[in-house]
């Protein structure tokens, strides 16, 4: 699309040839970035190159270069989509590993203890769950979820 507008920007006629050639650049939609896709596109398809590692090492690069460009949404819910996407894939070890990072840049968020207590339940590790649930309800009382889990982890 940018390629076809600037031709045609190009083709126009000028009034007067010494003028500043006029410029083009896509900034409503890519942003500055190669390809308008989602951080958690992005992840995914670095995971399916590389594996959780490659993902991750993709997050850390994407965010030096374009935290605070308004390219990509670099909040807790994009390594949370995308390590829920590992989990309901069957790898629980990646999905652990993302959340894990998640919770490490995060480390206040009831949401991102849930999830980190969820996926790790899923590995078979309820003790460790069950540690991570404590820990969203310490952040989040409110958290229905984790509360109904530690529950059933305490019967």
């Amino acid at each position: 699309m940018a390629a076809t507008i600037e031709q045609a920007l190009a083709e126009l006629p000028r009034e007067d040839e010494s003028k500043t050639p006029v410029e083009f650049g896509c900034v409503t939609c890519h942003r500055g970035r190669p390809r308008p896709t989602s951080l958690v596109d992005e992840l995914t398809e670095a995971y399916a190159e590389g594996g959780v590692e490659e993902a991750l090492a993709t997050y850390d690069g994407l965010k030096e270069k374009f935290l605070l460009q308004g390219c990509y949404d670099f909040r807790e819910p994009a390594l949370n989509d995308f390590a829920y996407t590992l989990l309901e894939s069957g790898d629980t070890d990646g999905a652990i590993r993302a959340l894990t990072k998640n919770a490490e840049l995060f480390p206040e968020s009831g949401n991102v203890w849930d999830s980190l207590a969820e996926a790790t339940l899923a590995a078979g590790d309820p003790e460790q769950a069950r540690i991570y649930y404590k820990k969203a309800l310490e952040l989040d009382p409110r958290n229905r979820n984790a509360a109904a889990k530690l529950e059933s982890l305490e019967r």
